[in-house]
């Protein structure tokens, strides 16, 4: 305890005067306290996290029981800190939850709306399949910066003969097995190349004749 808090201690001890709110602000706040955790906190520093965290003035209760017990008004003001900083994350976890099953029910409504319209369904599919497709292509091109060519021409002969291979009744896990028998091939491409001929396999499917149709 510094000169100043003593002396200002001192007097007030000698008047005999009841501490007051604003008497124990200016006393205590920026005095620091040992907490249980072993660190040193002041109560200025909860009053400050408090406000930052949740946007409202921290407020304890019957401090002035306290008096001049300056390890009292300390811990008045901690529990209702943690109080407060429990209740606020309380609230946040609940809110969260809210927001998450309103989301889940907006995504379920529209499955179900677009799940009773052919069109939509046709739709999410050419997205789900293209989307599979160009994300190989571009791991592709990224991995062989050097043959881009000939594997944009490879990429694309694959696809339209996968298509063509639907359309003429082959089923998929026969386009697949085939790719897997090939030799010669590395592991990357071949993996690469059984993704790409069902996307474009399943394309044709759906309706999308030409997969390479649906590259960008």
């Amino acid at each position: 305890m510094n000169k100043r808090i003593c002396l200002f201690l001192a007097a007030i001890l000698l008047s005999g005067c009841t501490a007051t709110v604003g008497d124990q602000s200016r006393m205590f706040d920026d005095q620091g306290f040992h907490t249980q955790s072993g660190t040193i906190k002041t109560v200025s520093e909860l009053k400050n996290d408090y406000l930052v965290t949740t946007g409202h003035l921290l407020n304890a209760e019957d401090t002035l029981s306290c008096g001049w017990d300056g390890d009292c008004y300390y811990n008045k003001w901690a529990n209702a800190y943690d109080k407060g900083m429990s209740a606020f994350y309380e609230r946040n976890k609940l809110e969260q939850e809210r927001q998450a099953r309103e989301e889940q029910a907006r995504v379920d409504a529209e499955n179900a709306a677009c799940n009773a319209s052919p069109q939509c369904v046709k739709e999410k599919k050419v997205a789900e399949y293209s989307n599979q497709l160009n994300y190989q292509y571009r791991l592709t091109m990224a991995l062989y910066p050097y043959s881009q060519a000939d594997f944009d021409m490879a990429i694309r002969t694959l696809c339209r003969n996968a298509g063509a291979a639907q359309r003429n009744g082959v089923p998929l896990e026969t386009v697949q097995k085939n790719i897997r028998l090939v030799e010669g091939m590395d592991p990357q491409t071949r993996a690469s190349s059984v993704i790409i001929a069902t996307a474009c396999w399943r394309l044709s499917q759906v309706g999308i004749s030409d997969g390479t149709e649906q590259i960008n």
